[in-house]
């Protein structure tokens, strides 16, 4: 958890781990929470190697499980092997589905074009009870025009193309409660850079 300047507070959470040294990694430098990819992507991981990175990393460290449309039951059965503390949805999984689910649920939020701060705000409403991530591009690193939206006045997490030179002009418009960062801070496809990581860190938390 890092304290702008301006009082804001936001927690860091890196996705898209696939090694246990990069979670390590993250975790020695303060990060609030690991992703770990079971969808399809180019940083998906076996249900068998996350449960063992999660075997070995500290109780402080928050992890989290993405998955988009699969069966309810899949989840569950995935969730409770690799003993993820939170499940991140990026499908057309509705509030219903989520409901069904025995651990915390953070719920990816399409942000289209045309979007205002009206209209994102109306989609929000649907899901009280949830964590709410807004990203453009469903994990592909899509960057948005954030100023055509400005403050969203409620808690939320923000997704998408969030580099170390970008995330704070973006932490200091929006005001999120936390940023999903995964290819903005990689030195290969799937591999956190260490530098970068820490950069982002002093940039969301400077």
């Amino acid at each position: 958890m890092c304290m702008m300047r301006n009082g804001t507070t936001v927690r860091i959470k890196i996705c898209g781990i696939t090694c246990l040294e990069d979670a390590m990694m993250c975790s020695e430098l303060g990060i609030h929470a690991v992703g770990f990819v079971f969808a399809p992507s180019k940083r998906k991981i076996s249900p068998q190697k996350a449960r063992s990175i999660i075997g070995h990393l500290p109780s402080t460290l928050v992890t989290v499980g993405v998955f988009k449309d699969m069966p309810c039951r899949t989840v569950l059965e995935i969730s409770d092997y690799t003993g993820i503390d939170r499940i991140q949805l990026h499908g057309s999984e509705t509030p219903e589905y989520c409901r069904s689910m025995n651990k915390k649920i953070i719920k990816r939020l399409p942000v289209y074009p045309g979007d205002s701060a009206e209209s994102l705000c109306n989609r929000m409403d649907a899901w009280n009870s949830e964590s709410l991530l807004l990203d453009p591009g469903s994990g592909e690193g899509r960057l948005f025009e954030w100023s055509r939206i400005g403050f969203l006045n409620r808690p939320f997490i923000l997704a998408g193309g969030l580099t170390p030179e970008n995330v704070r002009k973006t932490v200091l418009l929006m005001k999120p409660s936390a940023v999903d960062v995964s290819t903005g801070v990689e030195s290969s496809t799937g591999r956190k850079s260490p530098d970068r990581v820490a950069q982002l860190i002093r940039e969301v938390c400077g």
